[in-house]
């Protein structure tokens, strides 16, 4: 038997299995996240610390690649000695509510002369922590963000502002192309 009990921020995090039969040598356990998507490479657990022998271990899961667009639900995979303990426990990236000022039909027009637009990014709802919101742009090599990731602290209802910026090449005479921010 395996259970999580926590879930990691998409920056990453700690992340604590309890189950049974996971030894006490943390050379022969291995952990990885196995997405519910095909086109997503499985996730390893790095720095696998045994907290009990044979019953709670936990690791390191990294920042989760925003390349490969929405955050999907992954099974968790022990494997000791070779031996799959579980293939069927849930785990989940732990995402915070974040909110724009930018209604879903806005276009928010840069171009290839270095042209900006602003937009403001704030929390949906109150938060007891601190909050880090990591943004991306879909093609940098067309806009790019200032700054790149924010910071909201502990019951902060601010709204941060973003500037998108065109990247400048000097031709300005290509068909205007999309490309999107997102922020995890």
């Amino acid at each position: 038997t395996v259970r999580v009990t926590t879930n990691a921020p998409p920056n990453g995090g700690k992340l604590t299995i309890y189950g049974n039969n996971f030894g006490n040598n943390p050379d022969f356990i291995q952990v990885s996240m196995v997405p519910q998507a095909n086109d997503i490479p499985d996730v390893p657990c790095e720095n696998l610390t045994i907290i009990s022998p044979h019953t709670e271990i936990s690791c390191s899961v990294p920042r989760f690649n925003l390349s490969y667009g929405a955050i999907p639900s992954f099974t968790v995979e022990v494997t000791v000695d070779g031996q799959i303990l579980s293939s069927n426990v849930a785990f989940n990236y732990a995402t915070s509510p974040i909110g724009n000022d930018v209604l879903s039909d806005d276009i928010l027009e840069t171009d290839e002369l270095g042209n900006s637009a602003t937009f403001n990014v704030f929390l949906l709802e109150d938060n007891d922590q601190t909050v880090y919101v990591d943004l991306y742009s879909s093609d940098t090599t067309r806009g790019k963000l200032q700054p790149s990731s924010l910071t909201f602290a502990p019951h902060d209802t601010s709204k941060k502002t973003v500037t998108v910026s065109g990247v400048a090449n000097g031709n300005n005479t290509n068909p205007p192309l999309p490309y999107y921010i997102y922020g995890k």
